[in-house]
């Protein structure tokens, strides 16, 4: 009797030992899973914020390619209380000029998730780095914008002309590595930009 009880009490410890192993598999998947939907939304913010970022710099590139502007006004970066950079267009004379926000570039949600992401999903992982590629091109162009408008040292006539013809053209491709991604991340088109994020 021993010798048939010992069969079914072994072959009853291997199935419980797979059966724990496959709900330890699935549990691990479904984590794994969340994890990656969860990262994908604080991506999305980003993309949304780095899109408002976008926008504004491609309408101070456009402004400064088509002659500064309709008076030829020049423009000037103004620190606000908060720290924050706006641009503005503006003639010594005048007390009132154009002007708009220049928003920071975003970068710091992927910095802090692509360790994870890489391990998570490696496919995705490879898109997004090279979407924040082009995400450096857009911070590079930024603020390479604010320091020719800020410096004081003299450049050729027409060089800041040249140089924001030179940035929107970078931008384009920036934009749809932006909109592509966010795709992956959402299935939905970029077509709203974003100020603020809790990420």
């Amino acid at each position: 009797m021993s010798t048939t009880l010992l069969p079914i009490t072994v072959i009853a410890a291997i199935l419980i030992f797979f059966v724990k192993e496959l709900l330890e598999y699935v549990r691990s998947k479904k984590k794994k899973s969340k994890k990656l939907a969860v990262y994908k939304r604080m991506i999305a913010e980003e993309i949304e914020i780095n899109k408002t970022a976008l926008g504004s710099l491609s309408q101070t590139l456009s402004t400064i390619r088509d002659g500064t502007d309709e008076r030829n006004r020049i423009p000037r970066i103004i620190r606000t209380p908060s720290g924050a950079l706006r641009i503005e267009f503006k003639e010594d004379d005048e007390d009132y000029g154009s002007g708009w926000p220049i928003p920071p570039i975003s970068k710091a949600v992927f910095e802090k998730l692509y360790l994870e992401l890489a391990e998570l999903d490696p496919s995705f992982f490879e898109e997004s780095a090279r979407t924040y590629e082009a995400v450096a091109e857009i911070k590079h162009i930024r603020d390479s914008l604010i320091d020719y408008i800020e410096e004081d040292t003299l450049r050729p006539n027409g060089f800041l002309n040249s140089f924001a013809e030179w940035g929107e053209g970078q931008l384009e491709h920036s934009k749809s590595a932006l909109s592509d991604l966010y795709f992956k991340c959402t299935g939905k088109q970029l077509e709203r930009g974003r100020l603020r994020s809790f990420a």
